[in-house]
């Protein structure tokens, strides 16, 4: 429409006058008619909107006309349009309908029109498109127009139709393969041959691997995957005849046999493994580990009869069998219960040359597997074998006794170890594991059969088989086995007693006992452990009767008593052990020490009434106690409050062993245990006595002032005035610090006493706790008295400055100066106490009140001064020293200095400037001291502050104080800082305030030098020769080095220039 617009025409005009319009040619006019509905096809060639040159008609068209192909109908060649649409196809290769379109011209005009470019582009675009069949057809077509695509193409089809398992299409495309123009190669080759397996054409299978065969490629795969699809499409027989093509043509057939038997088995085709297994000799391989493989593959499958099929025809194969073959082979026969296999292959194992020696592995592994198939006449008959044979069975036995367990065939244990007998092999282990064993479950009347066989066999049991044996026999309630398995033996009767105490019969224990009496067998250990256990049981009433049998017939109860003794402790038992000790004294026995250790344990455990009754019943028996007896009671007695059984003790002690030494843990205990009340009844029972109790006094007052009982410190404290000991300063304290916080003032006086020392800890005390009124009533007190203590004062300001009684300081200095009493000391610390606490107004506020009292705080101000300036306070050092200027104060040379400096980093130029014009109108000062400008001009170099630094080097000039090693500090602070534009703003400085900067100069030159900052070093230079400086030759030479390393030659005439002229100059100097 847009063309016939340009041309004047509308494609929508309606009839009426004739109109204009130029003769435009047929197939321009055909593109002009309106344009179907579009359609997909049309999406996709709209991508050709870009004009191309080489698609461009005669006239201008809009591109979006060329969203058709040209039909047939255009009045066109055939051969132009098969062209124009082939390009069109190529700009859009996945359109299937432009490609069937240009398909059915060519076939319309007879395929006259058919190229390799053609049929190539053509079956790409079907393929793309997902038409493998129709792209098959035109490669077909292609063929008989004797036109060959490209190779990729037919390798792309044939790729897509065995993807897609179009196995004939796979080889109608193998026959349209041109021949002598394309070479297939071995994937080719597989595919097609898959194909025709699976299709099963046979014949054509062996023509294509013929024309392997002819073409000479790699065939490493190509008959691998022959075969695994013929065996897959269970084509035995082309299988067969395919393993026989590749035997004659040489090929080598491990992997195809390897392919084979591996999907064979899969598969189930068990028959057919045989027979490749059988092929494989034919064939002239060794099938031997293929045999093992497959003998494995069906072990493990439980397919035992076909095993056995596979492991006869390896025999008779000759093959070569090894230990794993035969143990497979035994195992399959015993679980298919063919006893005369297992047995032949047993005797063909004994008789392989092949083996070193006769694997006892195997016969272990039979047996078990026998037990297990309860096939027990069989296990026998290999016990009978194994014996003939001298084969080592002792392994096979002790597996088929395990087994035997395992699967709970008990008669069939026994069966096995009268073979084991019978066949002279040594039991004894095996015994001894079978009584263990049937322990173990509680199979008491196996045990006892287990182990007459054993006493049959003439083994000797050891001590725990003989008494697991008693244990079965008392369980089953047979006395006389009892008696036949102790026979007499010590350790055994040890046994048989403590079973029957545990099972608790006591009539039994003591004819046991009887018995070895009887017959004097002789084991120290057997009462005891007899007690031990009727003790573990609480049977207390045998244990008695045990210890009076024991002292009837003379034995020895020491060892039983310890034992009971402990067994009771532990079990809690507490009476019982009591009622033990009062035996012991029945029997004549000392219990002293079982008392003690009684004692202890029941203190250790925390039972401190048991001790206690314990203890008394120790001190009725008579029995001796010494100091840690006592000292257990007693801690025992504070504990539950027992004051009357306390004080008894304590008498005790003072007639048996002294009260003077454990007087100090008695105390100790009794404030452990919270009984304050004790502790005084303690020190006054110490003082009846004439003990000395100073020290536990002492500790008393300190340990109540801990725990923070203040009655109780007063009440110590008292007591121990009225002793007359002699109180140390810190007791002394103690008891000050208690009476203040109880608020009794009187008892205050009388523990200080009129002593200085006293009534200083009073007031600290009283500053401390905020008690105002308090402080001024001790200092009126002290003034009254008249008391002396150095100390007194300055203690009292610092801990109210500690606390921050502001206030309270000031009122005290105060009373201090109204009572003419020296205030330096107080001022100094008040001072120092608040500056480090931060209280930096108080400390101006302490200043001026030292002038108010008519004290000189000059030395105060300087302290302050310096103490602010280390601390980097620079801004409270300004209002201190403001503040020592306003009160008078002289400064030296130090102080301005410091104020200068604080000045600077503040960066405050209106204070620094007060501060210099002050120091110059200083009378006290006899020149300007340098230091200080050094000092200031340092610090404003560090502090980047240029115009700064300029006003001192100004005011120094107007004041005629300028001195070259002021400046040559800045100098230095700029190179020290890396601020080297600094160094020559100072150096025209000096320059404009008339200051000889020679020497500075050299400087900058040489340490700008070592810096090697050339471009500097020249700056330096030459500023120094336009002052007329700069004739010494090491600086030509250091400034000649520079402009040398910066590449600037006319630096460098210039400096050689003056070189000359300077060496000229030296000359006629010298």
């Amino acid at each position: 429409m847009l063309a016939a617009r340009r041309v004047g025409i509308s494609a929508r005009a309606l009839p009426g006058p004739r109109q204009l319009a130029p003769k435009l040619p047929p197939y321009v006019q055909s593109l002009l008619r309106p344009p179907p509905r579009p359609t997909a096809a049309d999406a996709r060639l709209r991508l050709f909107l870009a004009p191309r040159p080489d698609l461009q008609p005669l006239y201008v068209v809009p591109s979006r006309f060329f969203s058709q192909p040209r039909g047939r109908n255009a009045r066109v060649d055939a051969n132009a349009r098969v062209r124009d649409n082939l390009r069109l196809l190529q700009r859009t290769p996945d359109d299937a309908d432009l490609a069937r379109a240009i398909f059915q011209d060519i076939r319309v005009e007879g395929g006259a029109t058919l190229t390799e470019f053609a049929a190539t582009t053509i079956a790409s675009a079907l393929l793309q498109a997902g038409k493998v069949g129709e792209s098959v057809k035109v490669l077909e077509y292609a063929r008989g127009k004797r036109v060959r695509a490209l190779p990729k193409v037919y390798r792309a089809v044939i790729s897509a139709a065995s993807e897609e398992r179009q196995h004939a299409a796979v080889l109608r495309v193998w026959d349209a393969l041109p021949s002598g123009h394309y070479k297939a190669s071995p994937w080719d080759f597989a595919t097609a041959l898959v194909a025709a397996v699976r299709l099963r054409q046979r014949e054509r299978v062996f023509e294509i691997l013929d024309e392997v065969k002819a073409s000479e490629v790699k065939v490493d795969k190509i008959y691998g995957r022959v075969v695994g699809a013929a065996c897959q499409t269970k084509q035995h027989e082309l299988v067969c005849e395919i393993l026989d093509y590749m035997h004659a043509n040489g090929v080598d057939c491990t992997s195809a046999y390897v392919r084979v038997h591996r999907l064979a088995f899969k598969s189930g085709e068990y028959d057919f493994v045989l027979q490749l297994l059988r092929l494989m000799k034919t064939h002239g391989m060794d099938p031997t580990e293929e045999y093992k493989h497959q003998i494995r593959s069906l072990h493990k499958a439980g397919l035992h009869d076909r095993l056995q099929s596979v492991f006869e025809s390896m025999r008779k194969e000759g093959c070569v069998c090894d230990e794993e073959m035969y143990g497979t082979a035994v195992d399959s026969a015993i679980r298919v219960k063919n006893r005369d296999l297992a047995m032949s292959i047993l005797d063909d194992m004994q008789r392989d040359a092949g083996l070193s020696k006769t694997p006892t592995a195997i016969f272990t592994r039979a047996v078990g597997v026998a037990v297990l198939t309860n096939q027990h006449q069989l296990a026998l008959d290999v016990f009978d074998f194994m014996a003939r044979t001298d084969i080592d069975a002792s392994t096979a036995y002790v597996t088929a006794t395990r087994t035997a367990f395992k699967s709970k065939q008990y008669d069939f244990v026994f069966d096995i170890l009268q073979k084991m007998t019978e066949n002279g092999v040594d039991a004894s282990e095996l015994y001894s594991h079978v009584v263990a064993s049937f322990n173990k479950l509680e199979y008491y009347d196996q045990v006892l059969r287990a182990f007459k066989g054993m006493r049959e066999c003439g083994y000797e049991g050891g001590k725990d088989i003989v008494t697991t044996a008693v244990h079965a026999a008392n369980k089953t309630d047979r006395q006389g086995d009892v008696m036949t398995i102790c026979n007499h033996d010590g350790r055994q009767y040890t046994s048989e007693l403590v079973a029957a105490v545990r099972s608790k019969q006591k009539k039994r224990v003591f004819e046991i006992l009887d018995e070895v009496k009887a017959n004097e067998v002789e084991d120290d250990n057997m009462y005891g452990r007899a007690v031990g256990a009727s003790c573990k049981t609480e049977q207390h009433e045998l244990v008695c009767e045990l210890l009076d049998y024991m002292h009837a017939n003379g034995v020895d109860l020491t060892g039983a008593y310890v034992c009971a003794q402990r067994i009771a402790l532990k079990s809690g038992k507490y009476d019982f052990a009591l009622e033990l000790l009062r035996l012991m004294k029945t029997h004549g026995m000392d219990p002293t020490e079982d008392y003690k250790n009684q004692i202890r344990s029941l203190h250790k455990a925390g039972l401190h009434d048991r001790v206690l009754s314990v203890f008394e019943s120790m001190r009725k028996e008579g029995c001796v106690c010494d100091k840690d007896m006592y000292m257990t009671a007693i801690d025992s007695a504070i504990r539950v409050n027992n004051s009357e059984l306390l004080m008894s003790i304590l008498d005790d002690m003072k007639r048996k062993v002294g009260l003077a030494k454990t007087r100090a843990a008695v105390f100790r205990t009794a404030f452990k245990s919270k009984q304050y009340d004790f502790v005084f009844d303690i020190l006054r029972k110490m003082t009846e006595n004439g003990v000395d109790a100073s020290g536990e006094y002492s500790h008393a007052v300190m340990t109540f002032n801990e725990l923070e009982c203040y009655d109780q410190v007063l009440c110590a404290f008292k007591g121990m005035r009225e002793c007359g000991y002699e109180e140390g300063e810190g007791i002394v304290t103690t008891a000050v610090e208690a009476a203040i916080k109880l608020e009794r003032h009187d008892d205050v006086m009388a523990i200080c006493n009129h002593n200085g020392r006293q009534y200083t800890s009073a007031l600290v005390t009283a500053v401390c706790l905020k008690q105002k009124k308090r402080v001024f009533e001790i200092l009126d007190e002290v003034k009254a008295n008249e008391v002396e203590d150095d100390n007194m004062y300055e203690r009292a300001v610092g801990a109210a400055c500690i606390t921050k009684q502001h206030k309270l300081l000031c009122e005290i200095l105060d009373y201090m100066h109204a009572n003419g009493v020296d205030t330096t000391d107080a001022y100094v610390s008040a001072r120092q106490i608040a500056f480090k606490s931060g209280e930096n107004d108080f400390v101006l506020q302490l200043l001026r009140l030292m002038q108010t009292h008519g004290m000189d705080p000059t030395e105060q101000y300087k302290h302050q001064l310096m103490s602010l300036h280390k601390a980097g306070l620079h801004d409270r050092l300004q209002s201190i020293f403001e503040a020592m200027q306003k009160a008078g104060c002289v400064c030296d040379e130090g102080m301005y200095g410091t104020a200068v400096d604080s000045a600077i980093r503040v960066k405050n130029r209106e204070l620094l400037m007060s501060i210099l014009d002050d120091m110059r109108r200083n009378a006290g000062l006899s020149k300007m001291p340098s230091a200080v400008f050094r000092r200031g001009v340092g610090a404003a170099v560090w502090t980047n502050q240029p115009q700064l630094l300029f006003d001192v080097f100004d005011f120094m000039d107007h004041t005629d104080t300028a001195t070259s090693a002021v400046y040559t500090s800045g100098i230095r602070s700029a190179f020290r800082s890396k601020q080297y534009d600094f160094v020559f703003d100072i150096l025209r400085k000096m320059t404009e305030n008339g200051v000889d900067a020679s020497e500075e100069y050299s400087h900058a030159v040489m340490s700008f030098s070592k810096l090697e900052c050339y471009d500097q070093v020249l700056r330096a230079f030459k500023g120094m020769r336009g002052l007329g400086y700069g004739q010494e030759k090491v600086l030509c030479m250091t400034a000649l080095r520079a402009a040398t390393k910066l590449d600037r030659h006319d630096d460098v005439i210039a400096i050689c220039d003056g070189l000359s002229a300077a060496l000229e100059f030296w000359e006629r100097k010298i």
